[in-house]
């Protein structure tokens, strides 16, 4: 997972100041930043949100 999270942040700087807010899920599973990724897993970086009804 580390190999994707610098990728991403050589790609994408500016939205990946802070990952230590971000929840990640592989495979439609939430899962930590210590899996191992596999050849065609499927990775969602999910950042934190807010909302509801008041």
């Amino acid at each position: 997972m580390k190999d994707l999270i610098d990728e991403v942040s050589k790609i994408h700087p500016k939205l990946t100041k802070d990952f230590s807010s971000l929840v990640v899920a592989v495979n439609w599973e939430y899962s930590d930043f210590n899996l191992v990724l596999k050849e065609n897993d499927e990775v969602a970086l999910i950042p934190p949100v807010s909302g509801g009804m008041y």
